[in-house]
């Protein structure tokens, strides 16, 4: 919408301007006080770091990151690696990263990829969109699957930036999200749990909790914290599988978000 109004004023302020110098000034005046990616954004850039618990033993440590690589175009991404004594057991590395676009307010995933190294499973996935041919190619193990995308569909990880924009917008209760997963789209369906205040390394906290269950195993599901303060960055996550064993991601420290 901002975008738009700029463009407008181009043209009435310089309707018989002939030389190219004088727009391109004007067009580098207004890029200069209102740069596109910040109007293009839903949060601001920002760098997360997180600790990874299991039965109050430190496993590892993560880092999520939203970076601006150009103009209304954006890389979510998460890394996460064990410490300590896990390392000497299992040296895991864990890498996701969607590179997405935000239109009229929609989140739209490019493309996706997750890279699990280190450990005797490996997996790596790949999903590339095609919103022209309203196809995604979901690749695993040399294999691909067609996806027939709708408006709307997300990847596995920028879903929760998705969480983050609808909250900010004043969004509360429950809420699903279509996303592109093995092959298939799924529906995520976000619980609301309540606000909880809980402690953190950056304070005592106001959040949204929500939990998401799996489809398959009811027993097996996820919990997030969402922080008002901090344009509702998830600052902690916690996953327990079905025989009860439970990992827990703790924010640590946080670069961004307006602090």
């Amino acid at each position: 919408m901002l975008e738009r109004l700029f463009v407008l004023a181009m043209h009435l302020f310089l309707p018989n301007c002939k030389q190219n110098l004088m727009k391109n000034a004007f067009i580098s005046l207004i890029l200069l006080y209102f740069p596109l990616s910040s109007i293009a954004a839903p949060v601001p850039d920002f760098r997360a770091h997180y600790s990874l618990h299991s039965y109050g033993i430190e496993l590892g440590k993560a880092t999520r990151e939203l970076k601006t690589t150009q103009p209304n175009q954006f890389i979510f991404s998460s890394e996460s690696n064990t410490t300590g004594v896990a390392a000497l057991i299992r040296d895991d590395q864990i890498k996701e990263k969607s590179l997405w676009t935000y239109q009229d307010g929609n989140i739209v995933p490019q493309s996706y990829a997750y890279h699990h190294t280190g450990s005797k499973k490996q997996r790596h996935v790949t999903i590339e969109f095609d919103w022209q041919k309203g196809l995604a190619a979901n690749t695993y193990k040399g294999e691909t699957w067609e996806i027939k995308l709708k408006s709307g569909v997300l990847d596995k990880l920028v879903y929760q930036m998705a969480l983050m924009r609808d909250l900010k917008a004043g969004h509360k209760g429950d809420i699903e999200y279509q996303v592109a997963d093995g092959g298939k789209l799924k529906t995520y369906r976000l619980i609301f749990a309540g606000e909880e205040m809980i402690e953190t390394k950056l304070g005592k906290l106001k959040t949204y909790k929500f939990t998401r269950q799996s489809a398959h195993k009811k027993s097996r599901f996820s919990s997030l914290w969402c922080a008002e303060a901090y344009q509702w960055l998830p600052v902690r996550i916690e996953h327990q599988e079905p025989k009860g064993d439970k990992v827990t991601m703790v924010i640590e420290s946080l670069e961004g978000l307006g602090q």
